[in-house]
């Protein structure tokens, strides 16, 4: 009788500890869960993502709309085509586990013997994974600008996934048969992709002498639930494996705006605010086992920036701190702080370097580190990346402009 509740008791203690694991897998899913935490373009993340007073007009329909006018005898016609960034949040250093049990995992294998040190070690191994979480964030865009005698005109298109996750402790068998079923030893990402499609008008005016501009961008936004299943045995750590098990779940779309205001304070300083999803949208993910509202609110940024012949200095913080789309299990907020700097050079090349601050309360404090170049080749050719411990970022884009 003593054997047998002690027997229920290891069960009810597994079941639990099965049931925690799969908690923290949907907490780790909502603290990236920020659409708006990832620059939008390569020239923006090289300058530490700011953005809002210093979008040319290719890129100002999903910076600010404003500043498609507001353009200080630029260009009158630019695309964007493509634009696609990476970013991925190593701050456990999950990936590093990942290799590491995959080598141990490899050696129990080869031994068979379930009570040999090998497995033993892919046992331990495993163990190391369980809390870890692994954050990536993929982004891409096109956009078209038009500047007008009156009135300039944008479109523009913006897909975006964020996700999280890490072990699923339901799927644990690190014998040596289980190491080698890809049913067993998962490692889950959960996130949201959302697909943006919006058509921005803008046009400026004259206010005590000064010249003032505003900008709207009406959008459809749609949004479905991602996951990504992948055995931990099997993974390749370079995420690439996980796309080709992709599960996404249509979760509706809905109609929004963003607007932006403009003012040029002088010749070279200009001063906007931007405001993003200003009709907030609730919907709600039921793949899962319990049910997620994901939340669209809306967020305000503010930037400065002062553009000479040949430095551009540029400035944003967000006005309010932000909550994730997904709002429950304890998500982070953000409240970023961005500064950047880009040097021209006859208007071949521009060296760019910025930094990020998150400074919401309760934040990793950390700064992130950005660097860039933009080449004219005829066309535009523009690279950035952003680095901080145990954080990685690129982006490459191409266009056209005249």
């Amino acid at each position: 009788m003593l054997s047998d509740n002690k027997h229920n008791t290891v069960q009810e203690t597994d079941m639990n500890m099965r049931k925690l694991t799969l908690a923290s897998v949907l907490l780790t899913t909502s603290t990236i869960a920020d659409a708006n935490s990832f620059a939008i373009d390569a020239r923006s993340l090289a300058m530490g993502n700011a953005s809002v007073a210093t979008a040319n007009i290719a890129t100002a329909a999903l910076a600010n709309p404003a500043m498609l006018v507001l353009q200080g005898g630029r260009e009158d016609f630019a695309l964007l085509l493509p634009a696609v960034g990476v970013y991925v949040d190593d701050s456990d250093q999950l990936i590093d586990a990942i290799d590491q049990f995959q080598v141990d995992s490899d050696a129990c294998v080869a031994n068979g013997n379930p009570a040999s040190a090998a497995c033993s070690a892919a046992t331990a191994s495993f163990n190391n994974l369980v809390g870890k979480a692994l954050a990536p964030q993929v982004t891409g865009a096109v956009a078209l600008g038009l500047s007008g005698d009156e009135y300039t005109f944008a479109f523009s298109a913006r897909a975006n996934a964020s996700l999280a996750g890490g072990v699923d402790l339901t799927t644990v068998d690190t014998s040596p048969i289980g190491l080698q079923d890809p049913d067993s030893n998962i490692i889950e990402l959960r996130g949201v992709a959302t697909t943006e499609i919006g058509v921005s008008l803008a046009t400026k005016l004259q206010l005590a002498g000064m010249p003032i501009s505003i900008g709207i961008t009406p959008k459809v936004v749609s949004v479905e639930n991602v996951v990504f299943r992948e055995s931990a045995a099997s993974l390749d750590t370079g995420v690439g494996d996980l796309v080709d098990e992709d599960q996404v779940t249509d979760l509706g779309s809905f109609t929004t705006m963003d607007a932006g205001v403009m003012i040029g304070l002088t010749d070279n300083v200009q001063f906007g605010i931007v405001g993003r999803n200003l009709i907030s949208e609730e919907l709600v993910d039921n793949s899962g086992v319990t049910p997620v509202t994901l939340k669209f609110d809306p967020s305000f940024r503010a930037g400065i920036a002062y553009t000479g012949d040949t430095i551009t200095l540029g400035v944003d913080l967000d006005l309010t701190e932000n909550d994730p789309i997904i709002t429950t299990f304890g998500a982070q907020k953000t409240q970023l702080l961005s500064i950047g700097a880009e040097l021209d050079a006859f208007d071949i090349a521009q060296l760019r370097v910025g930094m990020q601050q998150n400074m919401a309360d309760g934040a990793n404090d950390d700064a992130l580190i950005t660097a860039g170049v933009g080449l004219w080749l005829g066309f535009t050719l523009d690279l950035s990346v952003l680095a901080g411990e145990d954080v990685f970022g690129a982006f490459l884009q191409t266009g056209f402009r005249w």
